[in-house]
């Protein structure tokens, strides 16, 4: 994870973030009331992407679902088919994430440029809410490789029943991402709709 491109990007983000909050985000200038093109068009793209990121991971969870349900032995084509789709599904997510971070940053390069401390303030605490997501979903992809690592070995061979608890343990850490994704994006969303209204 340390080594992906995004785990980078995530960083470098996150420390412009740090920097033009402390060094532009307070400062009490007056700034012009209408907010930079760039800045919209950057929160569009955020906005978009990160549905799609909200999408596909439903998707892949659904399927794995589904996939839990089935009697590998018997159906392993089926399974196999599942398998497949979730790692078509994962890598089509990852590399949105990777656009989102970079959407994020473009928001955080045009903080500055909001008409108000408040209202840079409020931008600030949206765009670190949908950091927490780019950082949520390289947790879900880790989780999400081990269940699907664990039931590629449960093809081979019938699996133990250490294996079936490791299978049930990754399949649990995978809903939770899941969920704190769906919830860290909401978030994202309402703050932008307060955000919205500030001025």
């Amino acid at each position: 994870r340390k080594g992906s491109p995004l785990f980078y990007v995530f960083i470098a983000t996150f420390f412009t973030l740090l920097l033009i909050l402390f060094s532009h985000a307070f400062s009490q200038r007056e700034l012009r009331a209408e907010l930079p093109p760039e800045f919209l068009l950057a929160r569009r793209d955020a906005s978009s992407v990160s549905k799609e990121i909200v999408v596909l991971t439903d998707s892949v969870n659904k399927a794995i679902r589904t996939m839990n349900l089935l009697d590998v032995a018997e159906q392993r084509p089926k399974a196999v088919g599942i398998v497949n789709q979730a790692k078509t599904d994962i890598a089509s997510a990852s590399s949105r994430a990777f656009e989102l971070s970079r959407h994020l940053e473009r928001m955080t390069q045009s903080l500055a440029s909001l008409p108000s401390a408040s209202v840079q303030r409020l931008a600030y605490t949206a765009i670190a809410t949908e950091l927490s997501l780019v950082s949520e979903f390289l947790t879900y992809t880790e989780h999400l490789n081990a269940f699907l690592q664990s039931i590629e070995r449960s093809f081979a061979a019938r699996s133990t029943l250490k294996e079936q608890e490791a299978i049930g343990k990754a399949l649990g850490e995978v809903n939770e991402s899941a969920k704190t994704i769906n919830r860290l994006n909401d978030e994202f969303l309402a703050k932008m709709r307060v955000f919205d209204t500030s001025f």
